[in-house]
């Protein structure tokens, strides 16, 4: 207490204080500062002559606790431009109170609390009402400031309502103090937030609450946002090398180019005179374009391979996932699952008491030889200082919120999984995988400590345990493997087109109760837009005709449509190649298989909502 409170003060620029008003309460005030500027210690302070002055006042007016409060109030204001927080307020606070708690009485306890409260607020202590949800005004070097409500995203990819509590700011790392050219110069300062329950949150996951936007600009944006999820899927491939493949294309670039050329449409006219009104402000206008852009900087952040997304080091990552994530490639998964399941079962079955239990013959009492004791119990404790830890983490991190990446993207699946917008591959494979890092796992290491224990071999012991051993990581060794996914393209490609898919309503643009409850768009008006189609915007024949038509297209896809033509006509592969979207599967079965079945709705990556591009709807 005494270092921070001496360092707060020295924070402070004391000459800065006004003592323009001579009066004999705001002198003590300053001598008080100066002395407390000057004491290495804290019982220094309080036994200066200028402490027990100011005391005296303070105890003897009849609003004591307001000028104390004040007072410290004082150091705060001098330090927020470094940190927005009633944390200084209540730490001079209580490196005061042991001296005047005597004088103040139960007031002080009613100020800490107040102050704790502010700093730590309950989490459902108040319910923010319409107008504190809603963000307008002018845009601020720091976006948010204490008291703000927002939608935080957690480790489970979920967002939640949420109040700022604290805003801290940092330089960036490569920043240099001592750099001359830096003299005097503000660094680019990197804000942190706090709320009730998440610390040293980054910008990229806060956003204005989507009731208080849609409350402002109605829920237009958010249509579009369905109609920019399509159209970003048909731009998108998987072809290495090519300008328009996931990892090559600007998503950020591109989707703010179709939002751009939407919002300055003709046709657009009321929404723009909305967007541009003076009472929105700058602050208002960048909140809506950040909420509608989060899915599509979440998919950039992806494919440009940012640390937060590290898939070559996370090692959790299994078939199962990829199962999961494309619904299709089967035969692998279902190989390694008999294999491990029936490695279990081989060696619990051989198991000698285990066979004598089922033939219903006399069970004989065998006791363990001294060797095979010994090593029994040296791998019971390898078990308990590291495979019960590891069980524990892998569930935390399967079904938990943790923050790695296979967690992150079993979380957006359970999300999918629902809404049943999912298909029926994903669920499965969500599934295995979930069920294959937890109860598999605790079944397999419960069977092999039931063989350790009557096992006759120190021998049998060592090589069941790292048969097991084996056998359990299997799934995520062959993941790893170079001829499954060296480049880890398939994986990244799997997680953009889930968030994509996860961000795209597919159970509401295919029925119009449904739309009008998610876009409070009478259903009506929505069923005649689509010529009362029963599937509404899902119609693969008015799909494969709106994709063709010119009149729908801008100019870039006019010339490449007119290319794919050419190269067509003069049989150029390679022509054809580059400007027309093949059809790429992860499976090698679905590849080969997939004409023989033209019924079936899955047209490859990137091409699994071919039947929602109604643009004439």
């Amino acid at each position: 207490q005494i270092k921070s409170g001496v360092a707060l003060v020295r924070k402070c620029e004391l000459d800065e204080m006004d003592v323009s008003e001579s009066t004999p309460l705001n002198q003590r005030k300053h001598a008080y500062m100066k002395s407390l500027f000057n004491a290495s210690t804290l019982d220094e302070v309080f036994d200066s002559d200028e402490y027990r002055e100011l005391n005296d006042d303070f105890l003897g007016e009849e609003d004591s606790l307001q000028q104390l409060r004040d007072l410290v109030e004082f150091l705060a204001t001098k330090n927020r431009s470094e940190t927005s927080s009633t944390v200084y307020r209540s730490r001079g606070l209580v490196e005061r109170g042991s001296k005047t708690v005597r004088g103040l009485g139960d007031g002080l306890d009613d100020i800490l609390e107040t102050l704790i409260e502010e700093e730590f607020p309950h989490t459902y202590a108040h319910v923010p009402n319409l107008s504190e949800v809603i963000n307008v005004g002018d845009l601020k070097a720091s976006r948010y400031s204490p008291g703000t409500w927002v939608e935080v995203r957690g480790a489970d990819m979920k967002w939640r309502l949420r109040m700022i509590t604290q805003v801290s700011k940092e330089a960036p790392p490569d920043y240099d103090w001592n750099d001359p050219q830096n003299k005097d110069k503000e660094p680019e300062w990197i804000y942190y937030y706090q709320t009730s329950d998440e610390k040293r949150v980054e910008t990229d996951d806060l956003r204005s609450s989507e009731h208080g936007l849609v409350h402002l600009f109605g829920t237009r944006p958010w249509i579009w946002q369905q109609w920019a999820c399509l159209r970003l899927e048909q731009i998108l491939r998987f072809q290495e090398g090519h300008q328009d493949d996931f990892t090559s294309l600007d998503v950020d670039r591109c989707t703010k180019e179709l939002w751009n050329k939407w919002l300055d449409d003709p046709q657009n006219k009321e929404f723009r005179d909305l967007f541009y009104d003076d009472r929105i402000g700058d602050f208002g206008r960048s909140e809506l374009v950040e909420h509608i852009m989060t899915p599509f900087q979440l998919m950039g952040s992806i494919a440009r391979k940012d640390e937060v997304w590290n898939f070559e080091d996370e090692s959790e990552i299994s078939i199962y996932t990829y199962l999961g994530l494309f619904g299709s490639g089967y035969t692998v998964p279902v190989l390694v699952v008999f294999i491990q399941v029936s490695v279990m079962a081989i060696l619990f079955g051989t198991n000698t008491d285990f066979k004598r239990g089922i033939l219903g013959k006399e069970h004989e009492e065998q006791v363990q030889s001294f060797p095979c004791l010994s090593m029994s119990i040296v791998v019971i404790m390898l078990y308990i200082i590291k495979v019960v830890p590891d069980l524990i983490v892998r569930f935390y991190n399967s079904v938990g919120t943790a923050s790695t990446v296979h967690a992150r993207l079993n979380h957006i699946s359970e999300q999918l999984w629902l809404k049943d917008d999912d298909r029926i591959g994903q669920k499965i494979g969500l599934k295995m995988d979930t069920f294959m890092n937890t109860t598999y796992v605790t079944i397999l290491y419960i069977i092999n400590i039931y063989i350790i224990i009557n096992a006759d071999d120190p021998l049998d012991i060592i090589l069941n345990s790292l048969a097991l051993e084996f056998v359990e990581t299997l799934d995520e060794v062959i993941s790893d493997s170079a001829w499954w996914d060296g480049k880890k393209r398939w994986i990244r490609a799997g997680a953009v087109e889930i968030v994509l898919q996860n961000t795209l309503k597919a159970s509401c643009l295919k029925s119009a109760i449904k739309f009008s409850e998610e876009f409070n768009i009478p259903d009506r008006v929505v069923s005649a837009m689509c010529n009362h189609h029963p599937t509404l915007f899902c119609d693969k024949a008015v799909a494969a005709e709106d994709v063709k038509n010119p009149q729908l297209m801008n100019k870039n896809e006019l010339i490449k449509s007119r290319c794919v033509d050419i190269a067509l006509r003069t049989r150029n592969l390679k022509a054809l190649q580059e400007y027309k979207k093949s059809a790429v599967y992860f499976s090698s079965l679905e590849a080969m298989f997939r004409p023989c079945f033209p019924w079936v709705r899955n047209g490859g990556l990137f091409e699994r909502h071919f039947m929602y591009r109604t643009w004439t709807r």
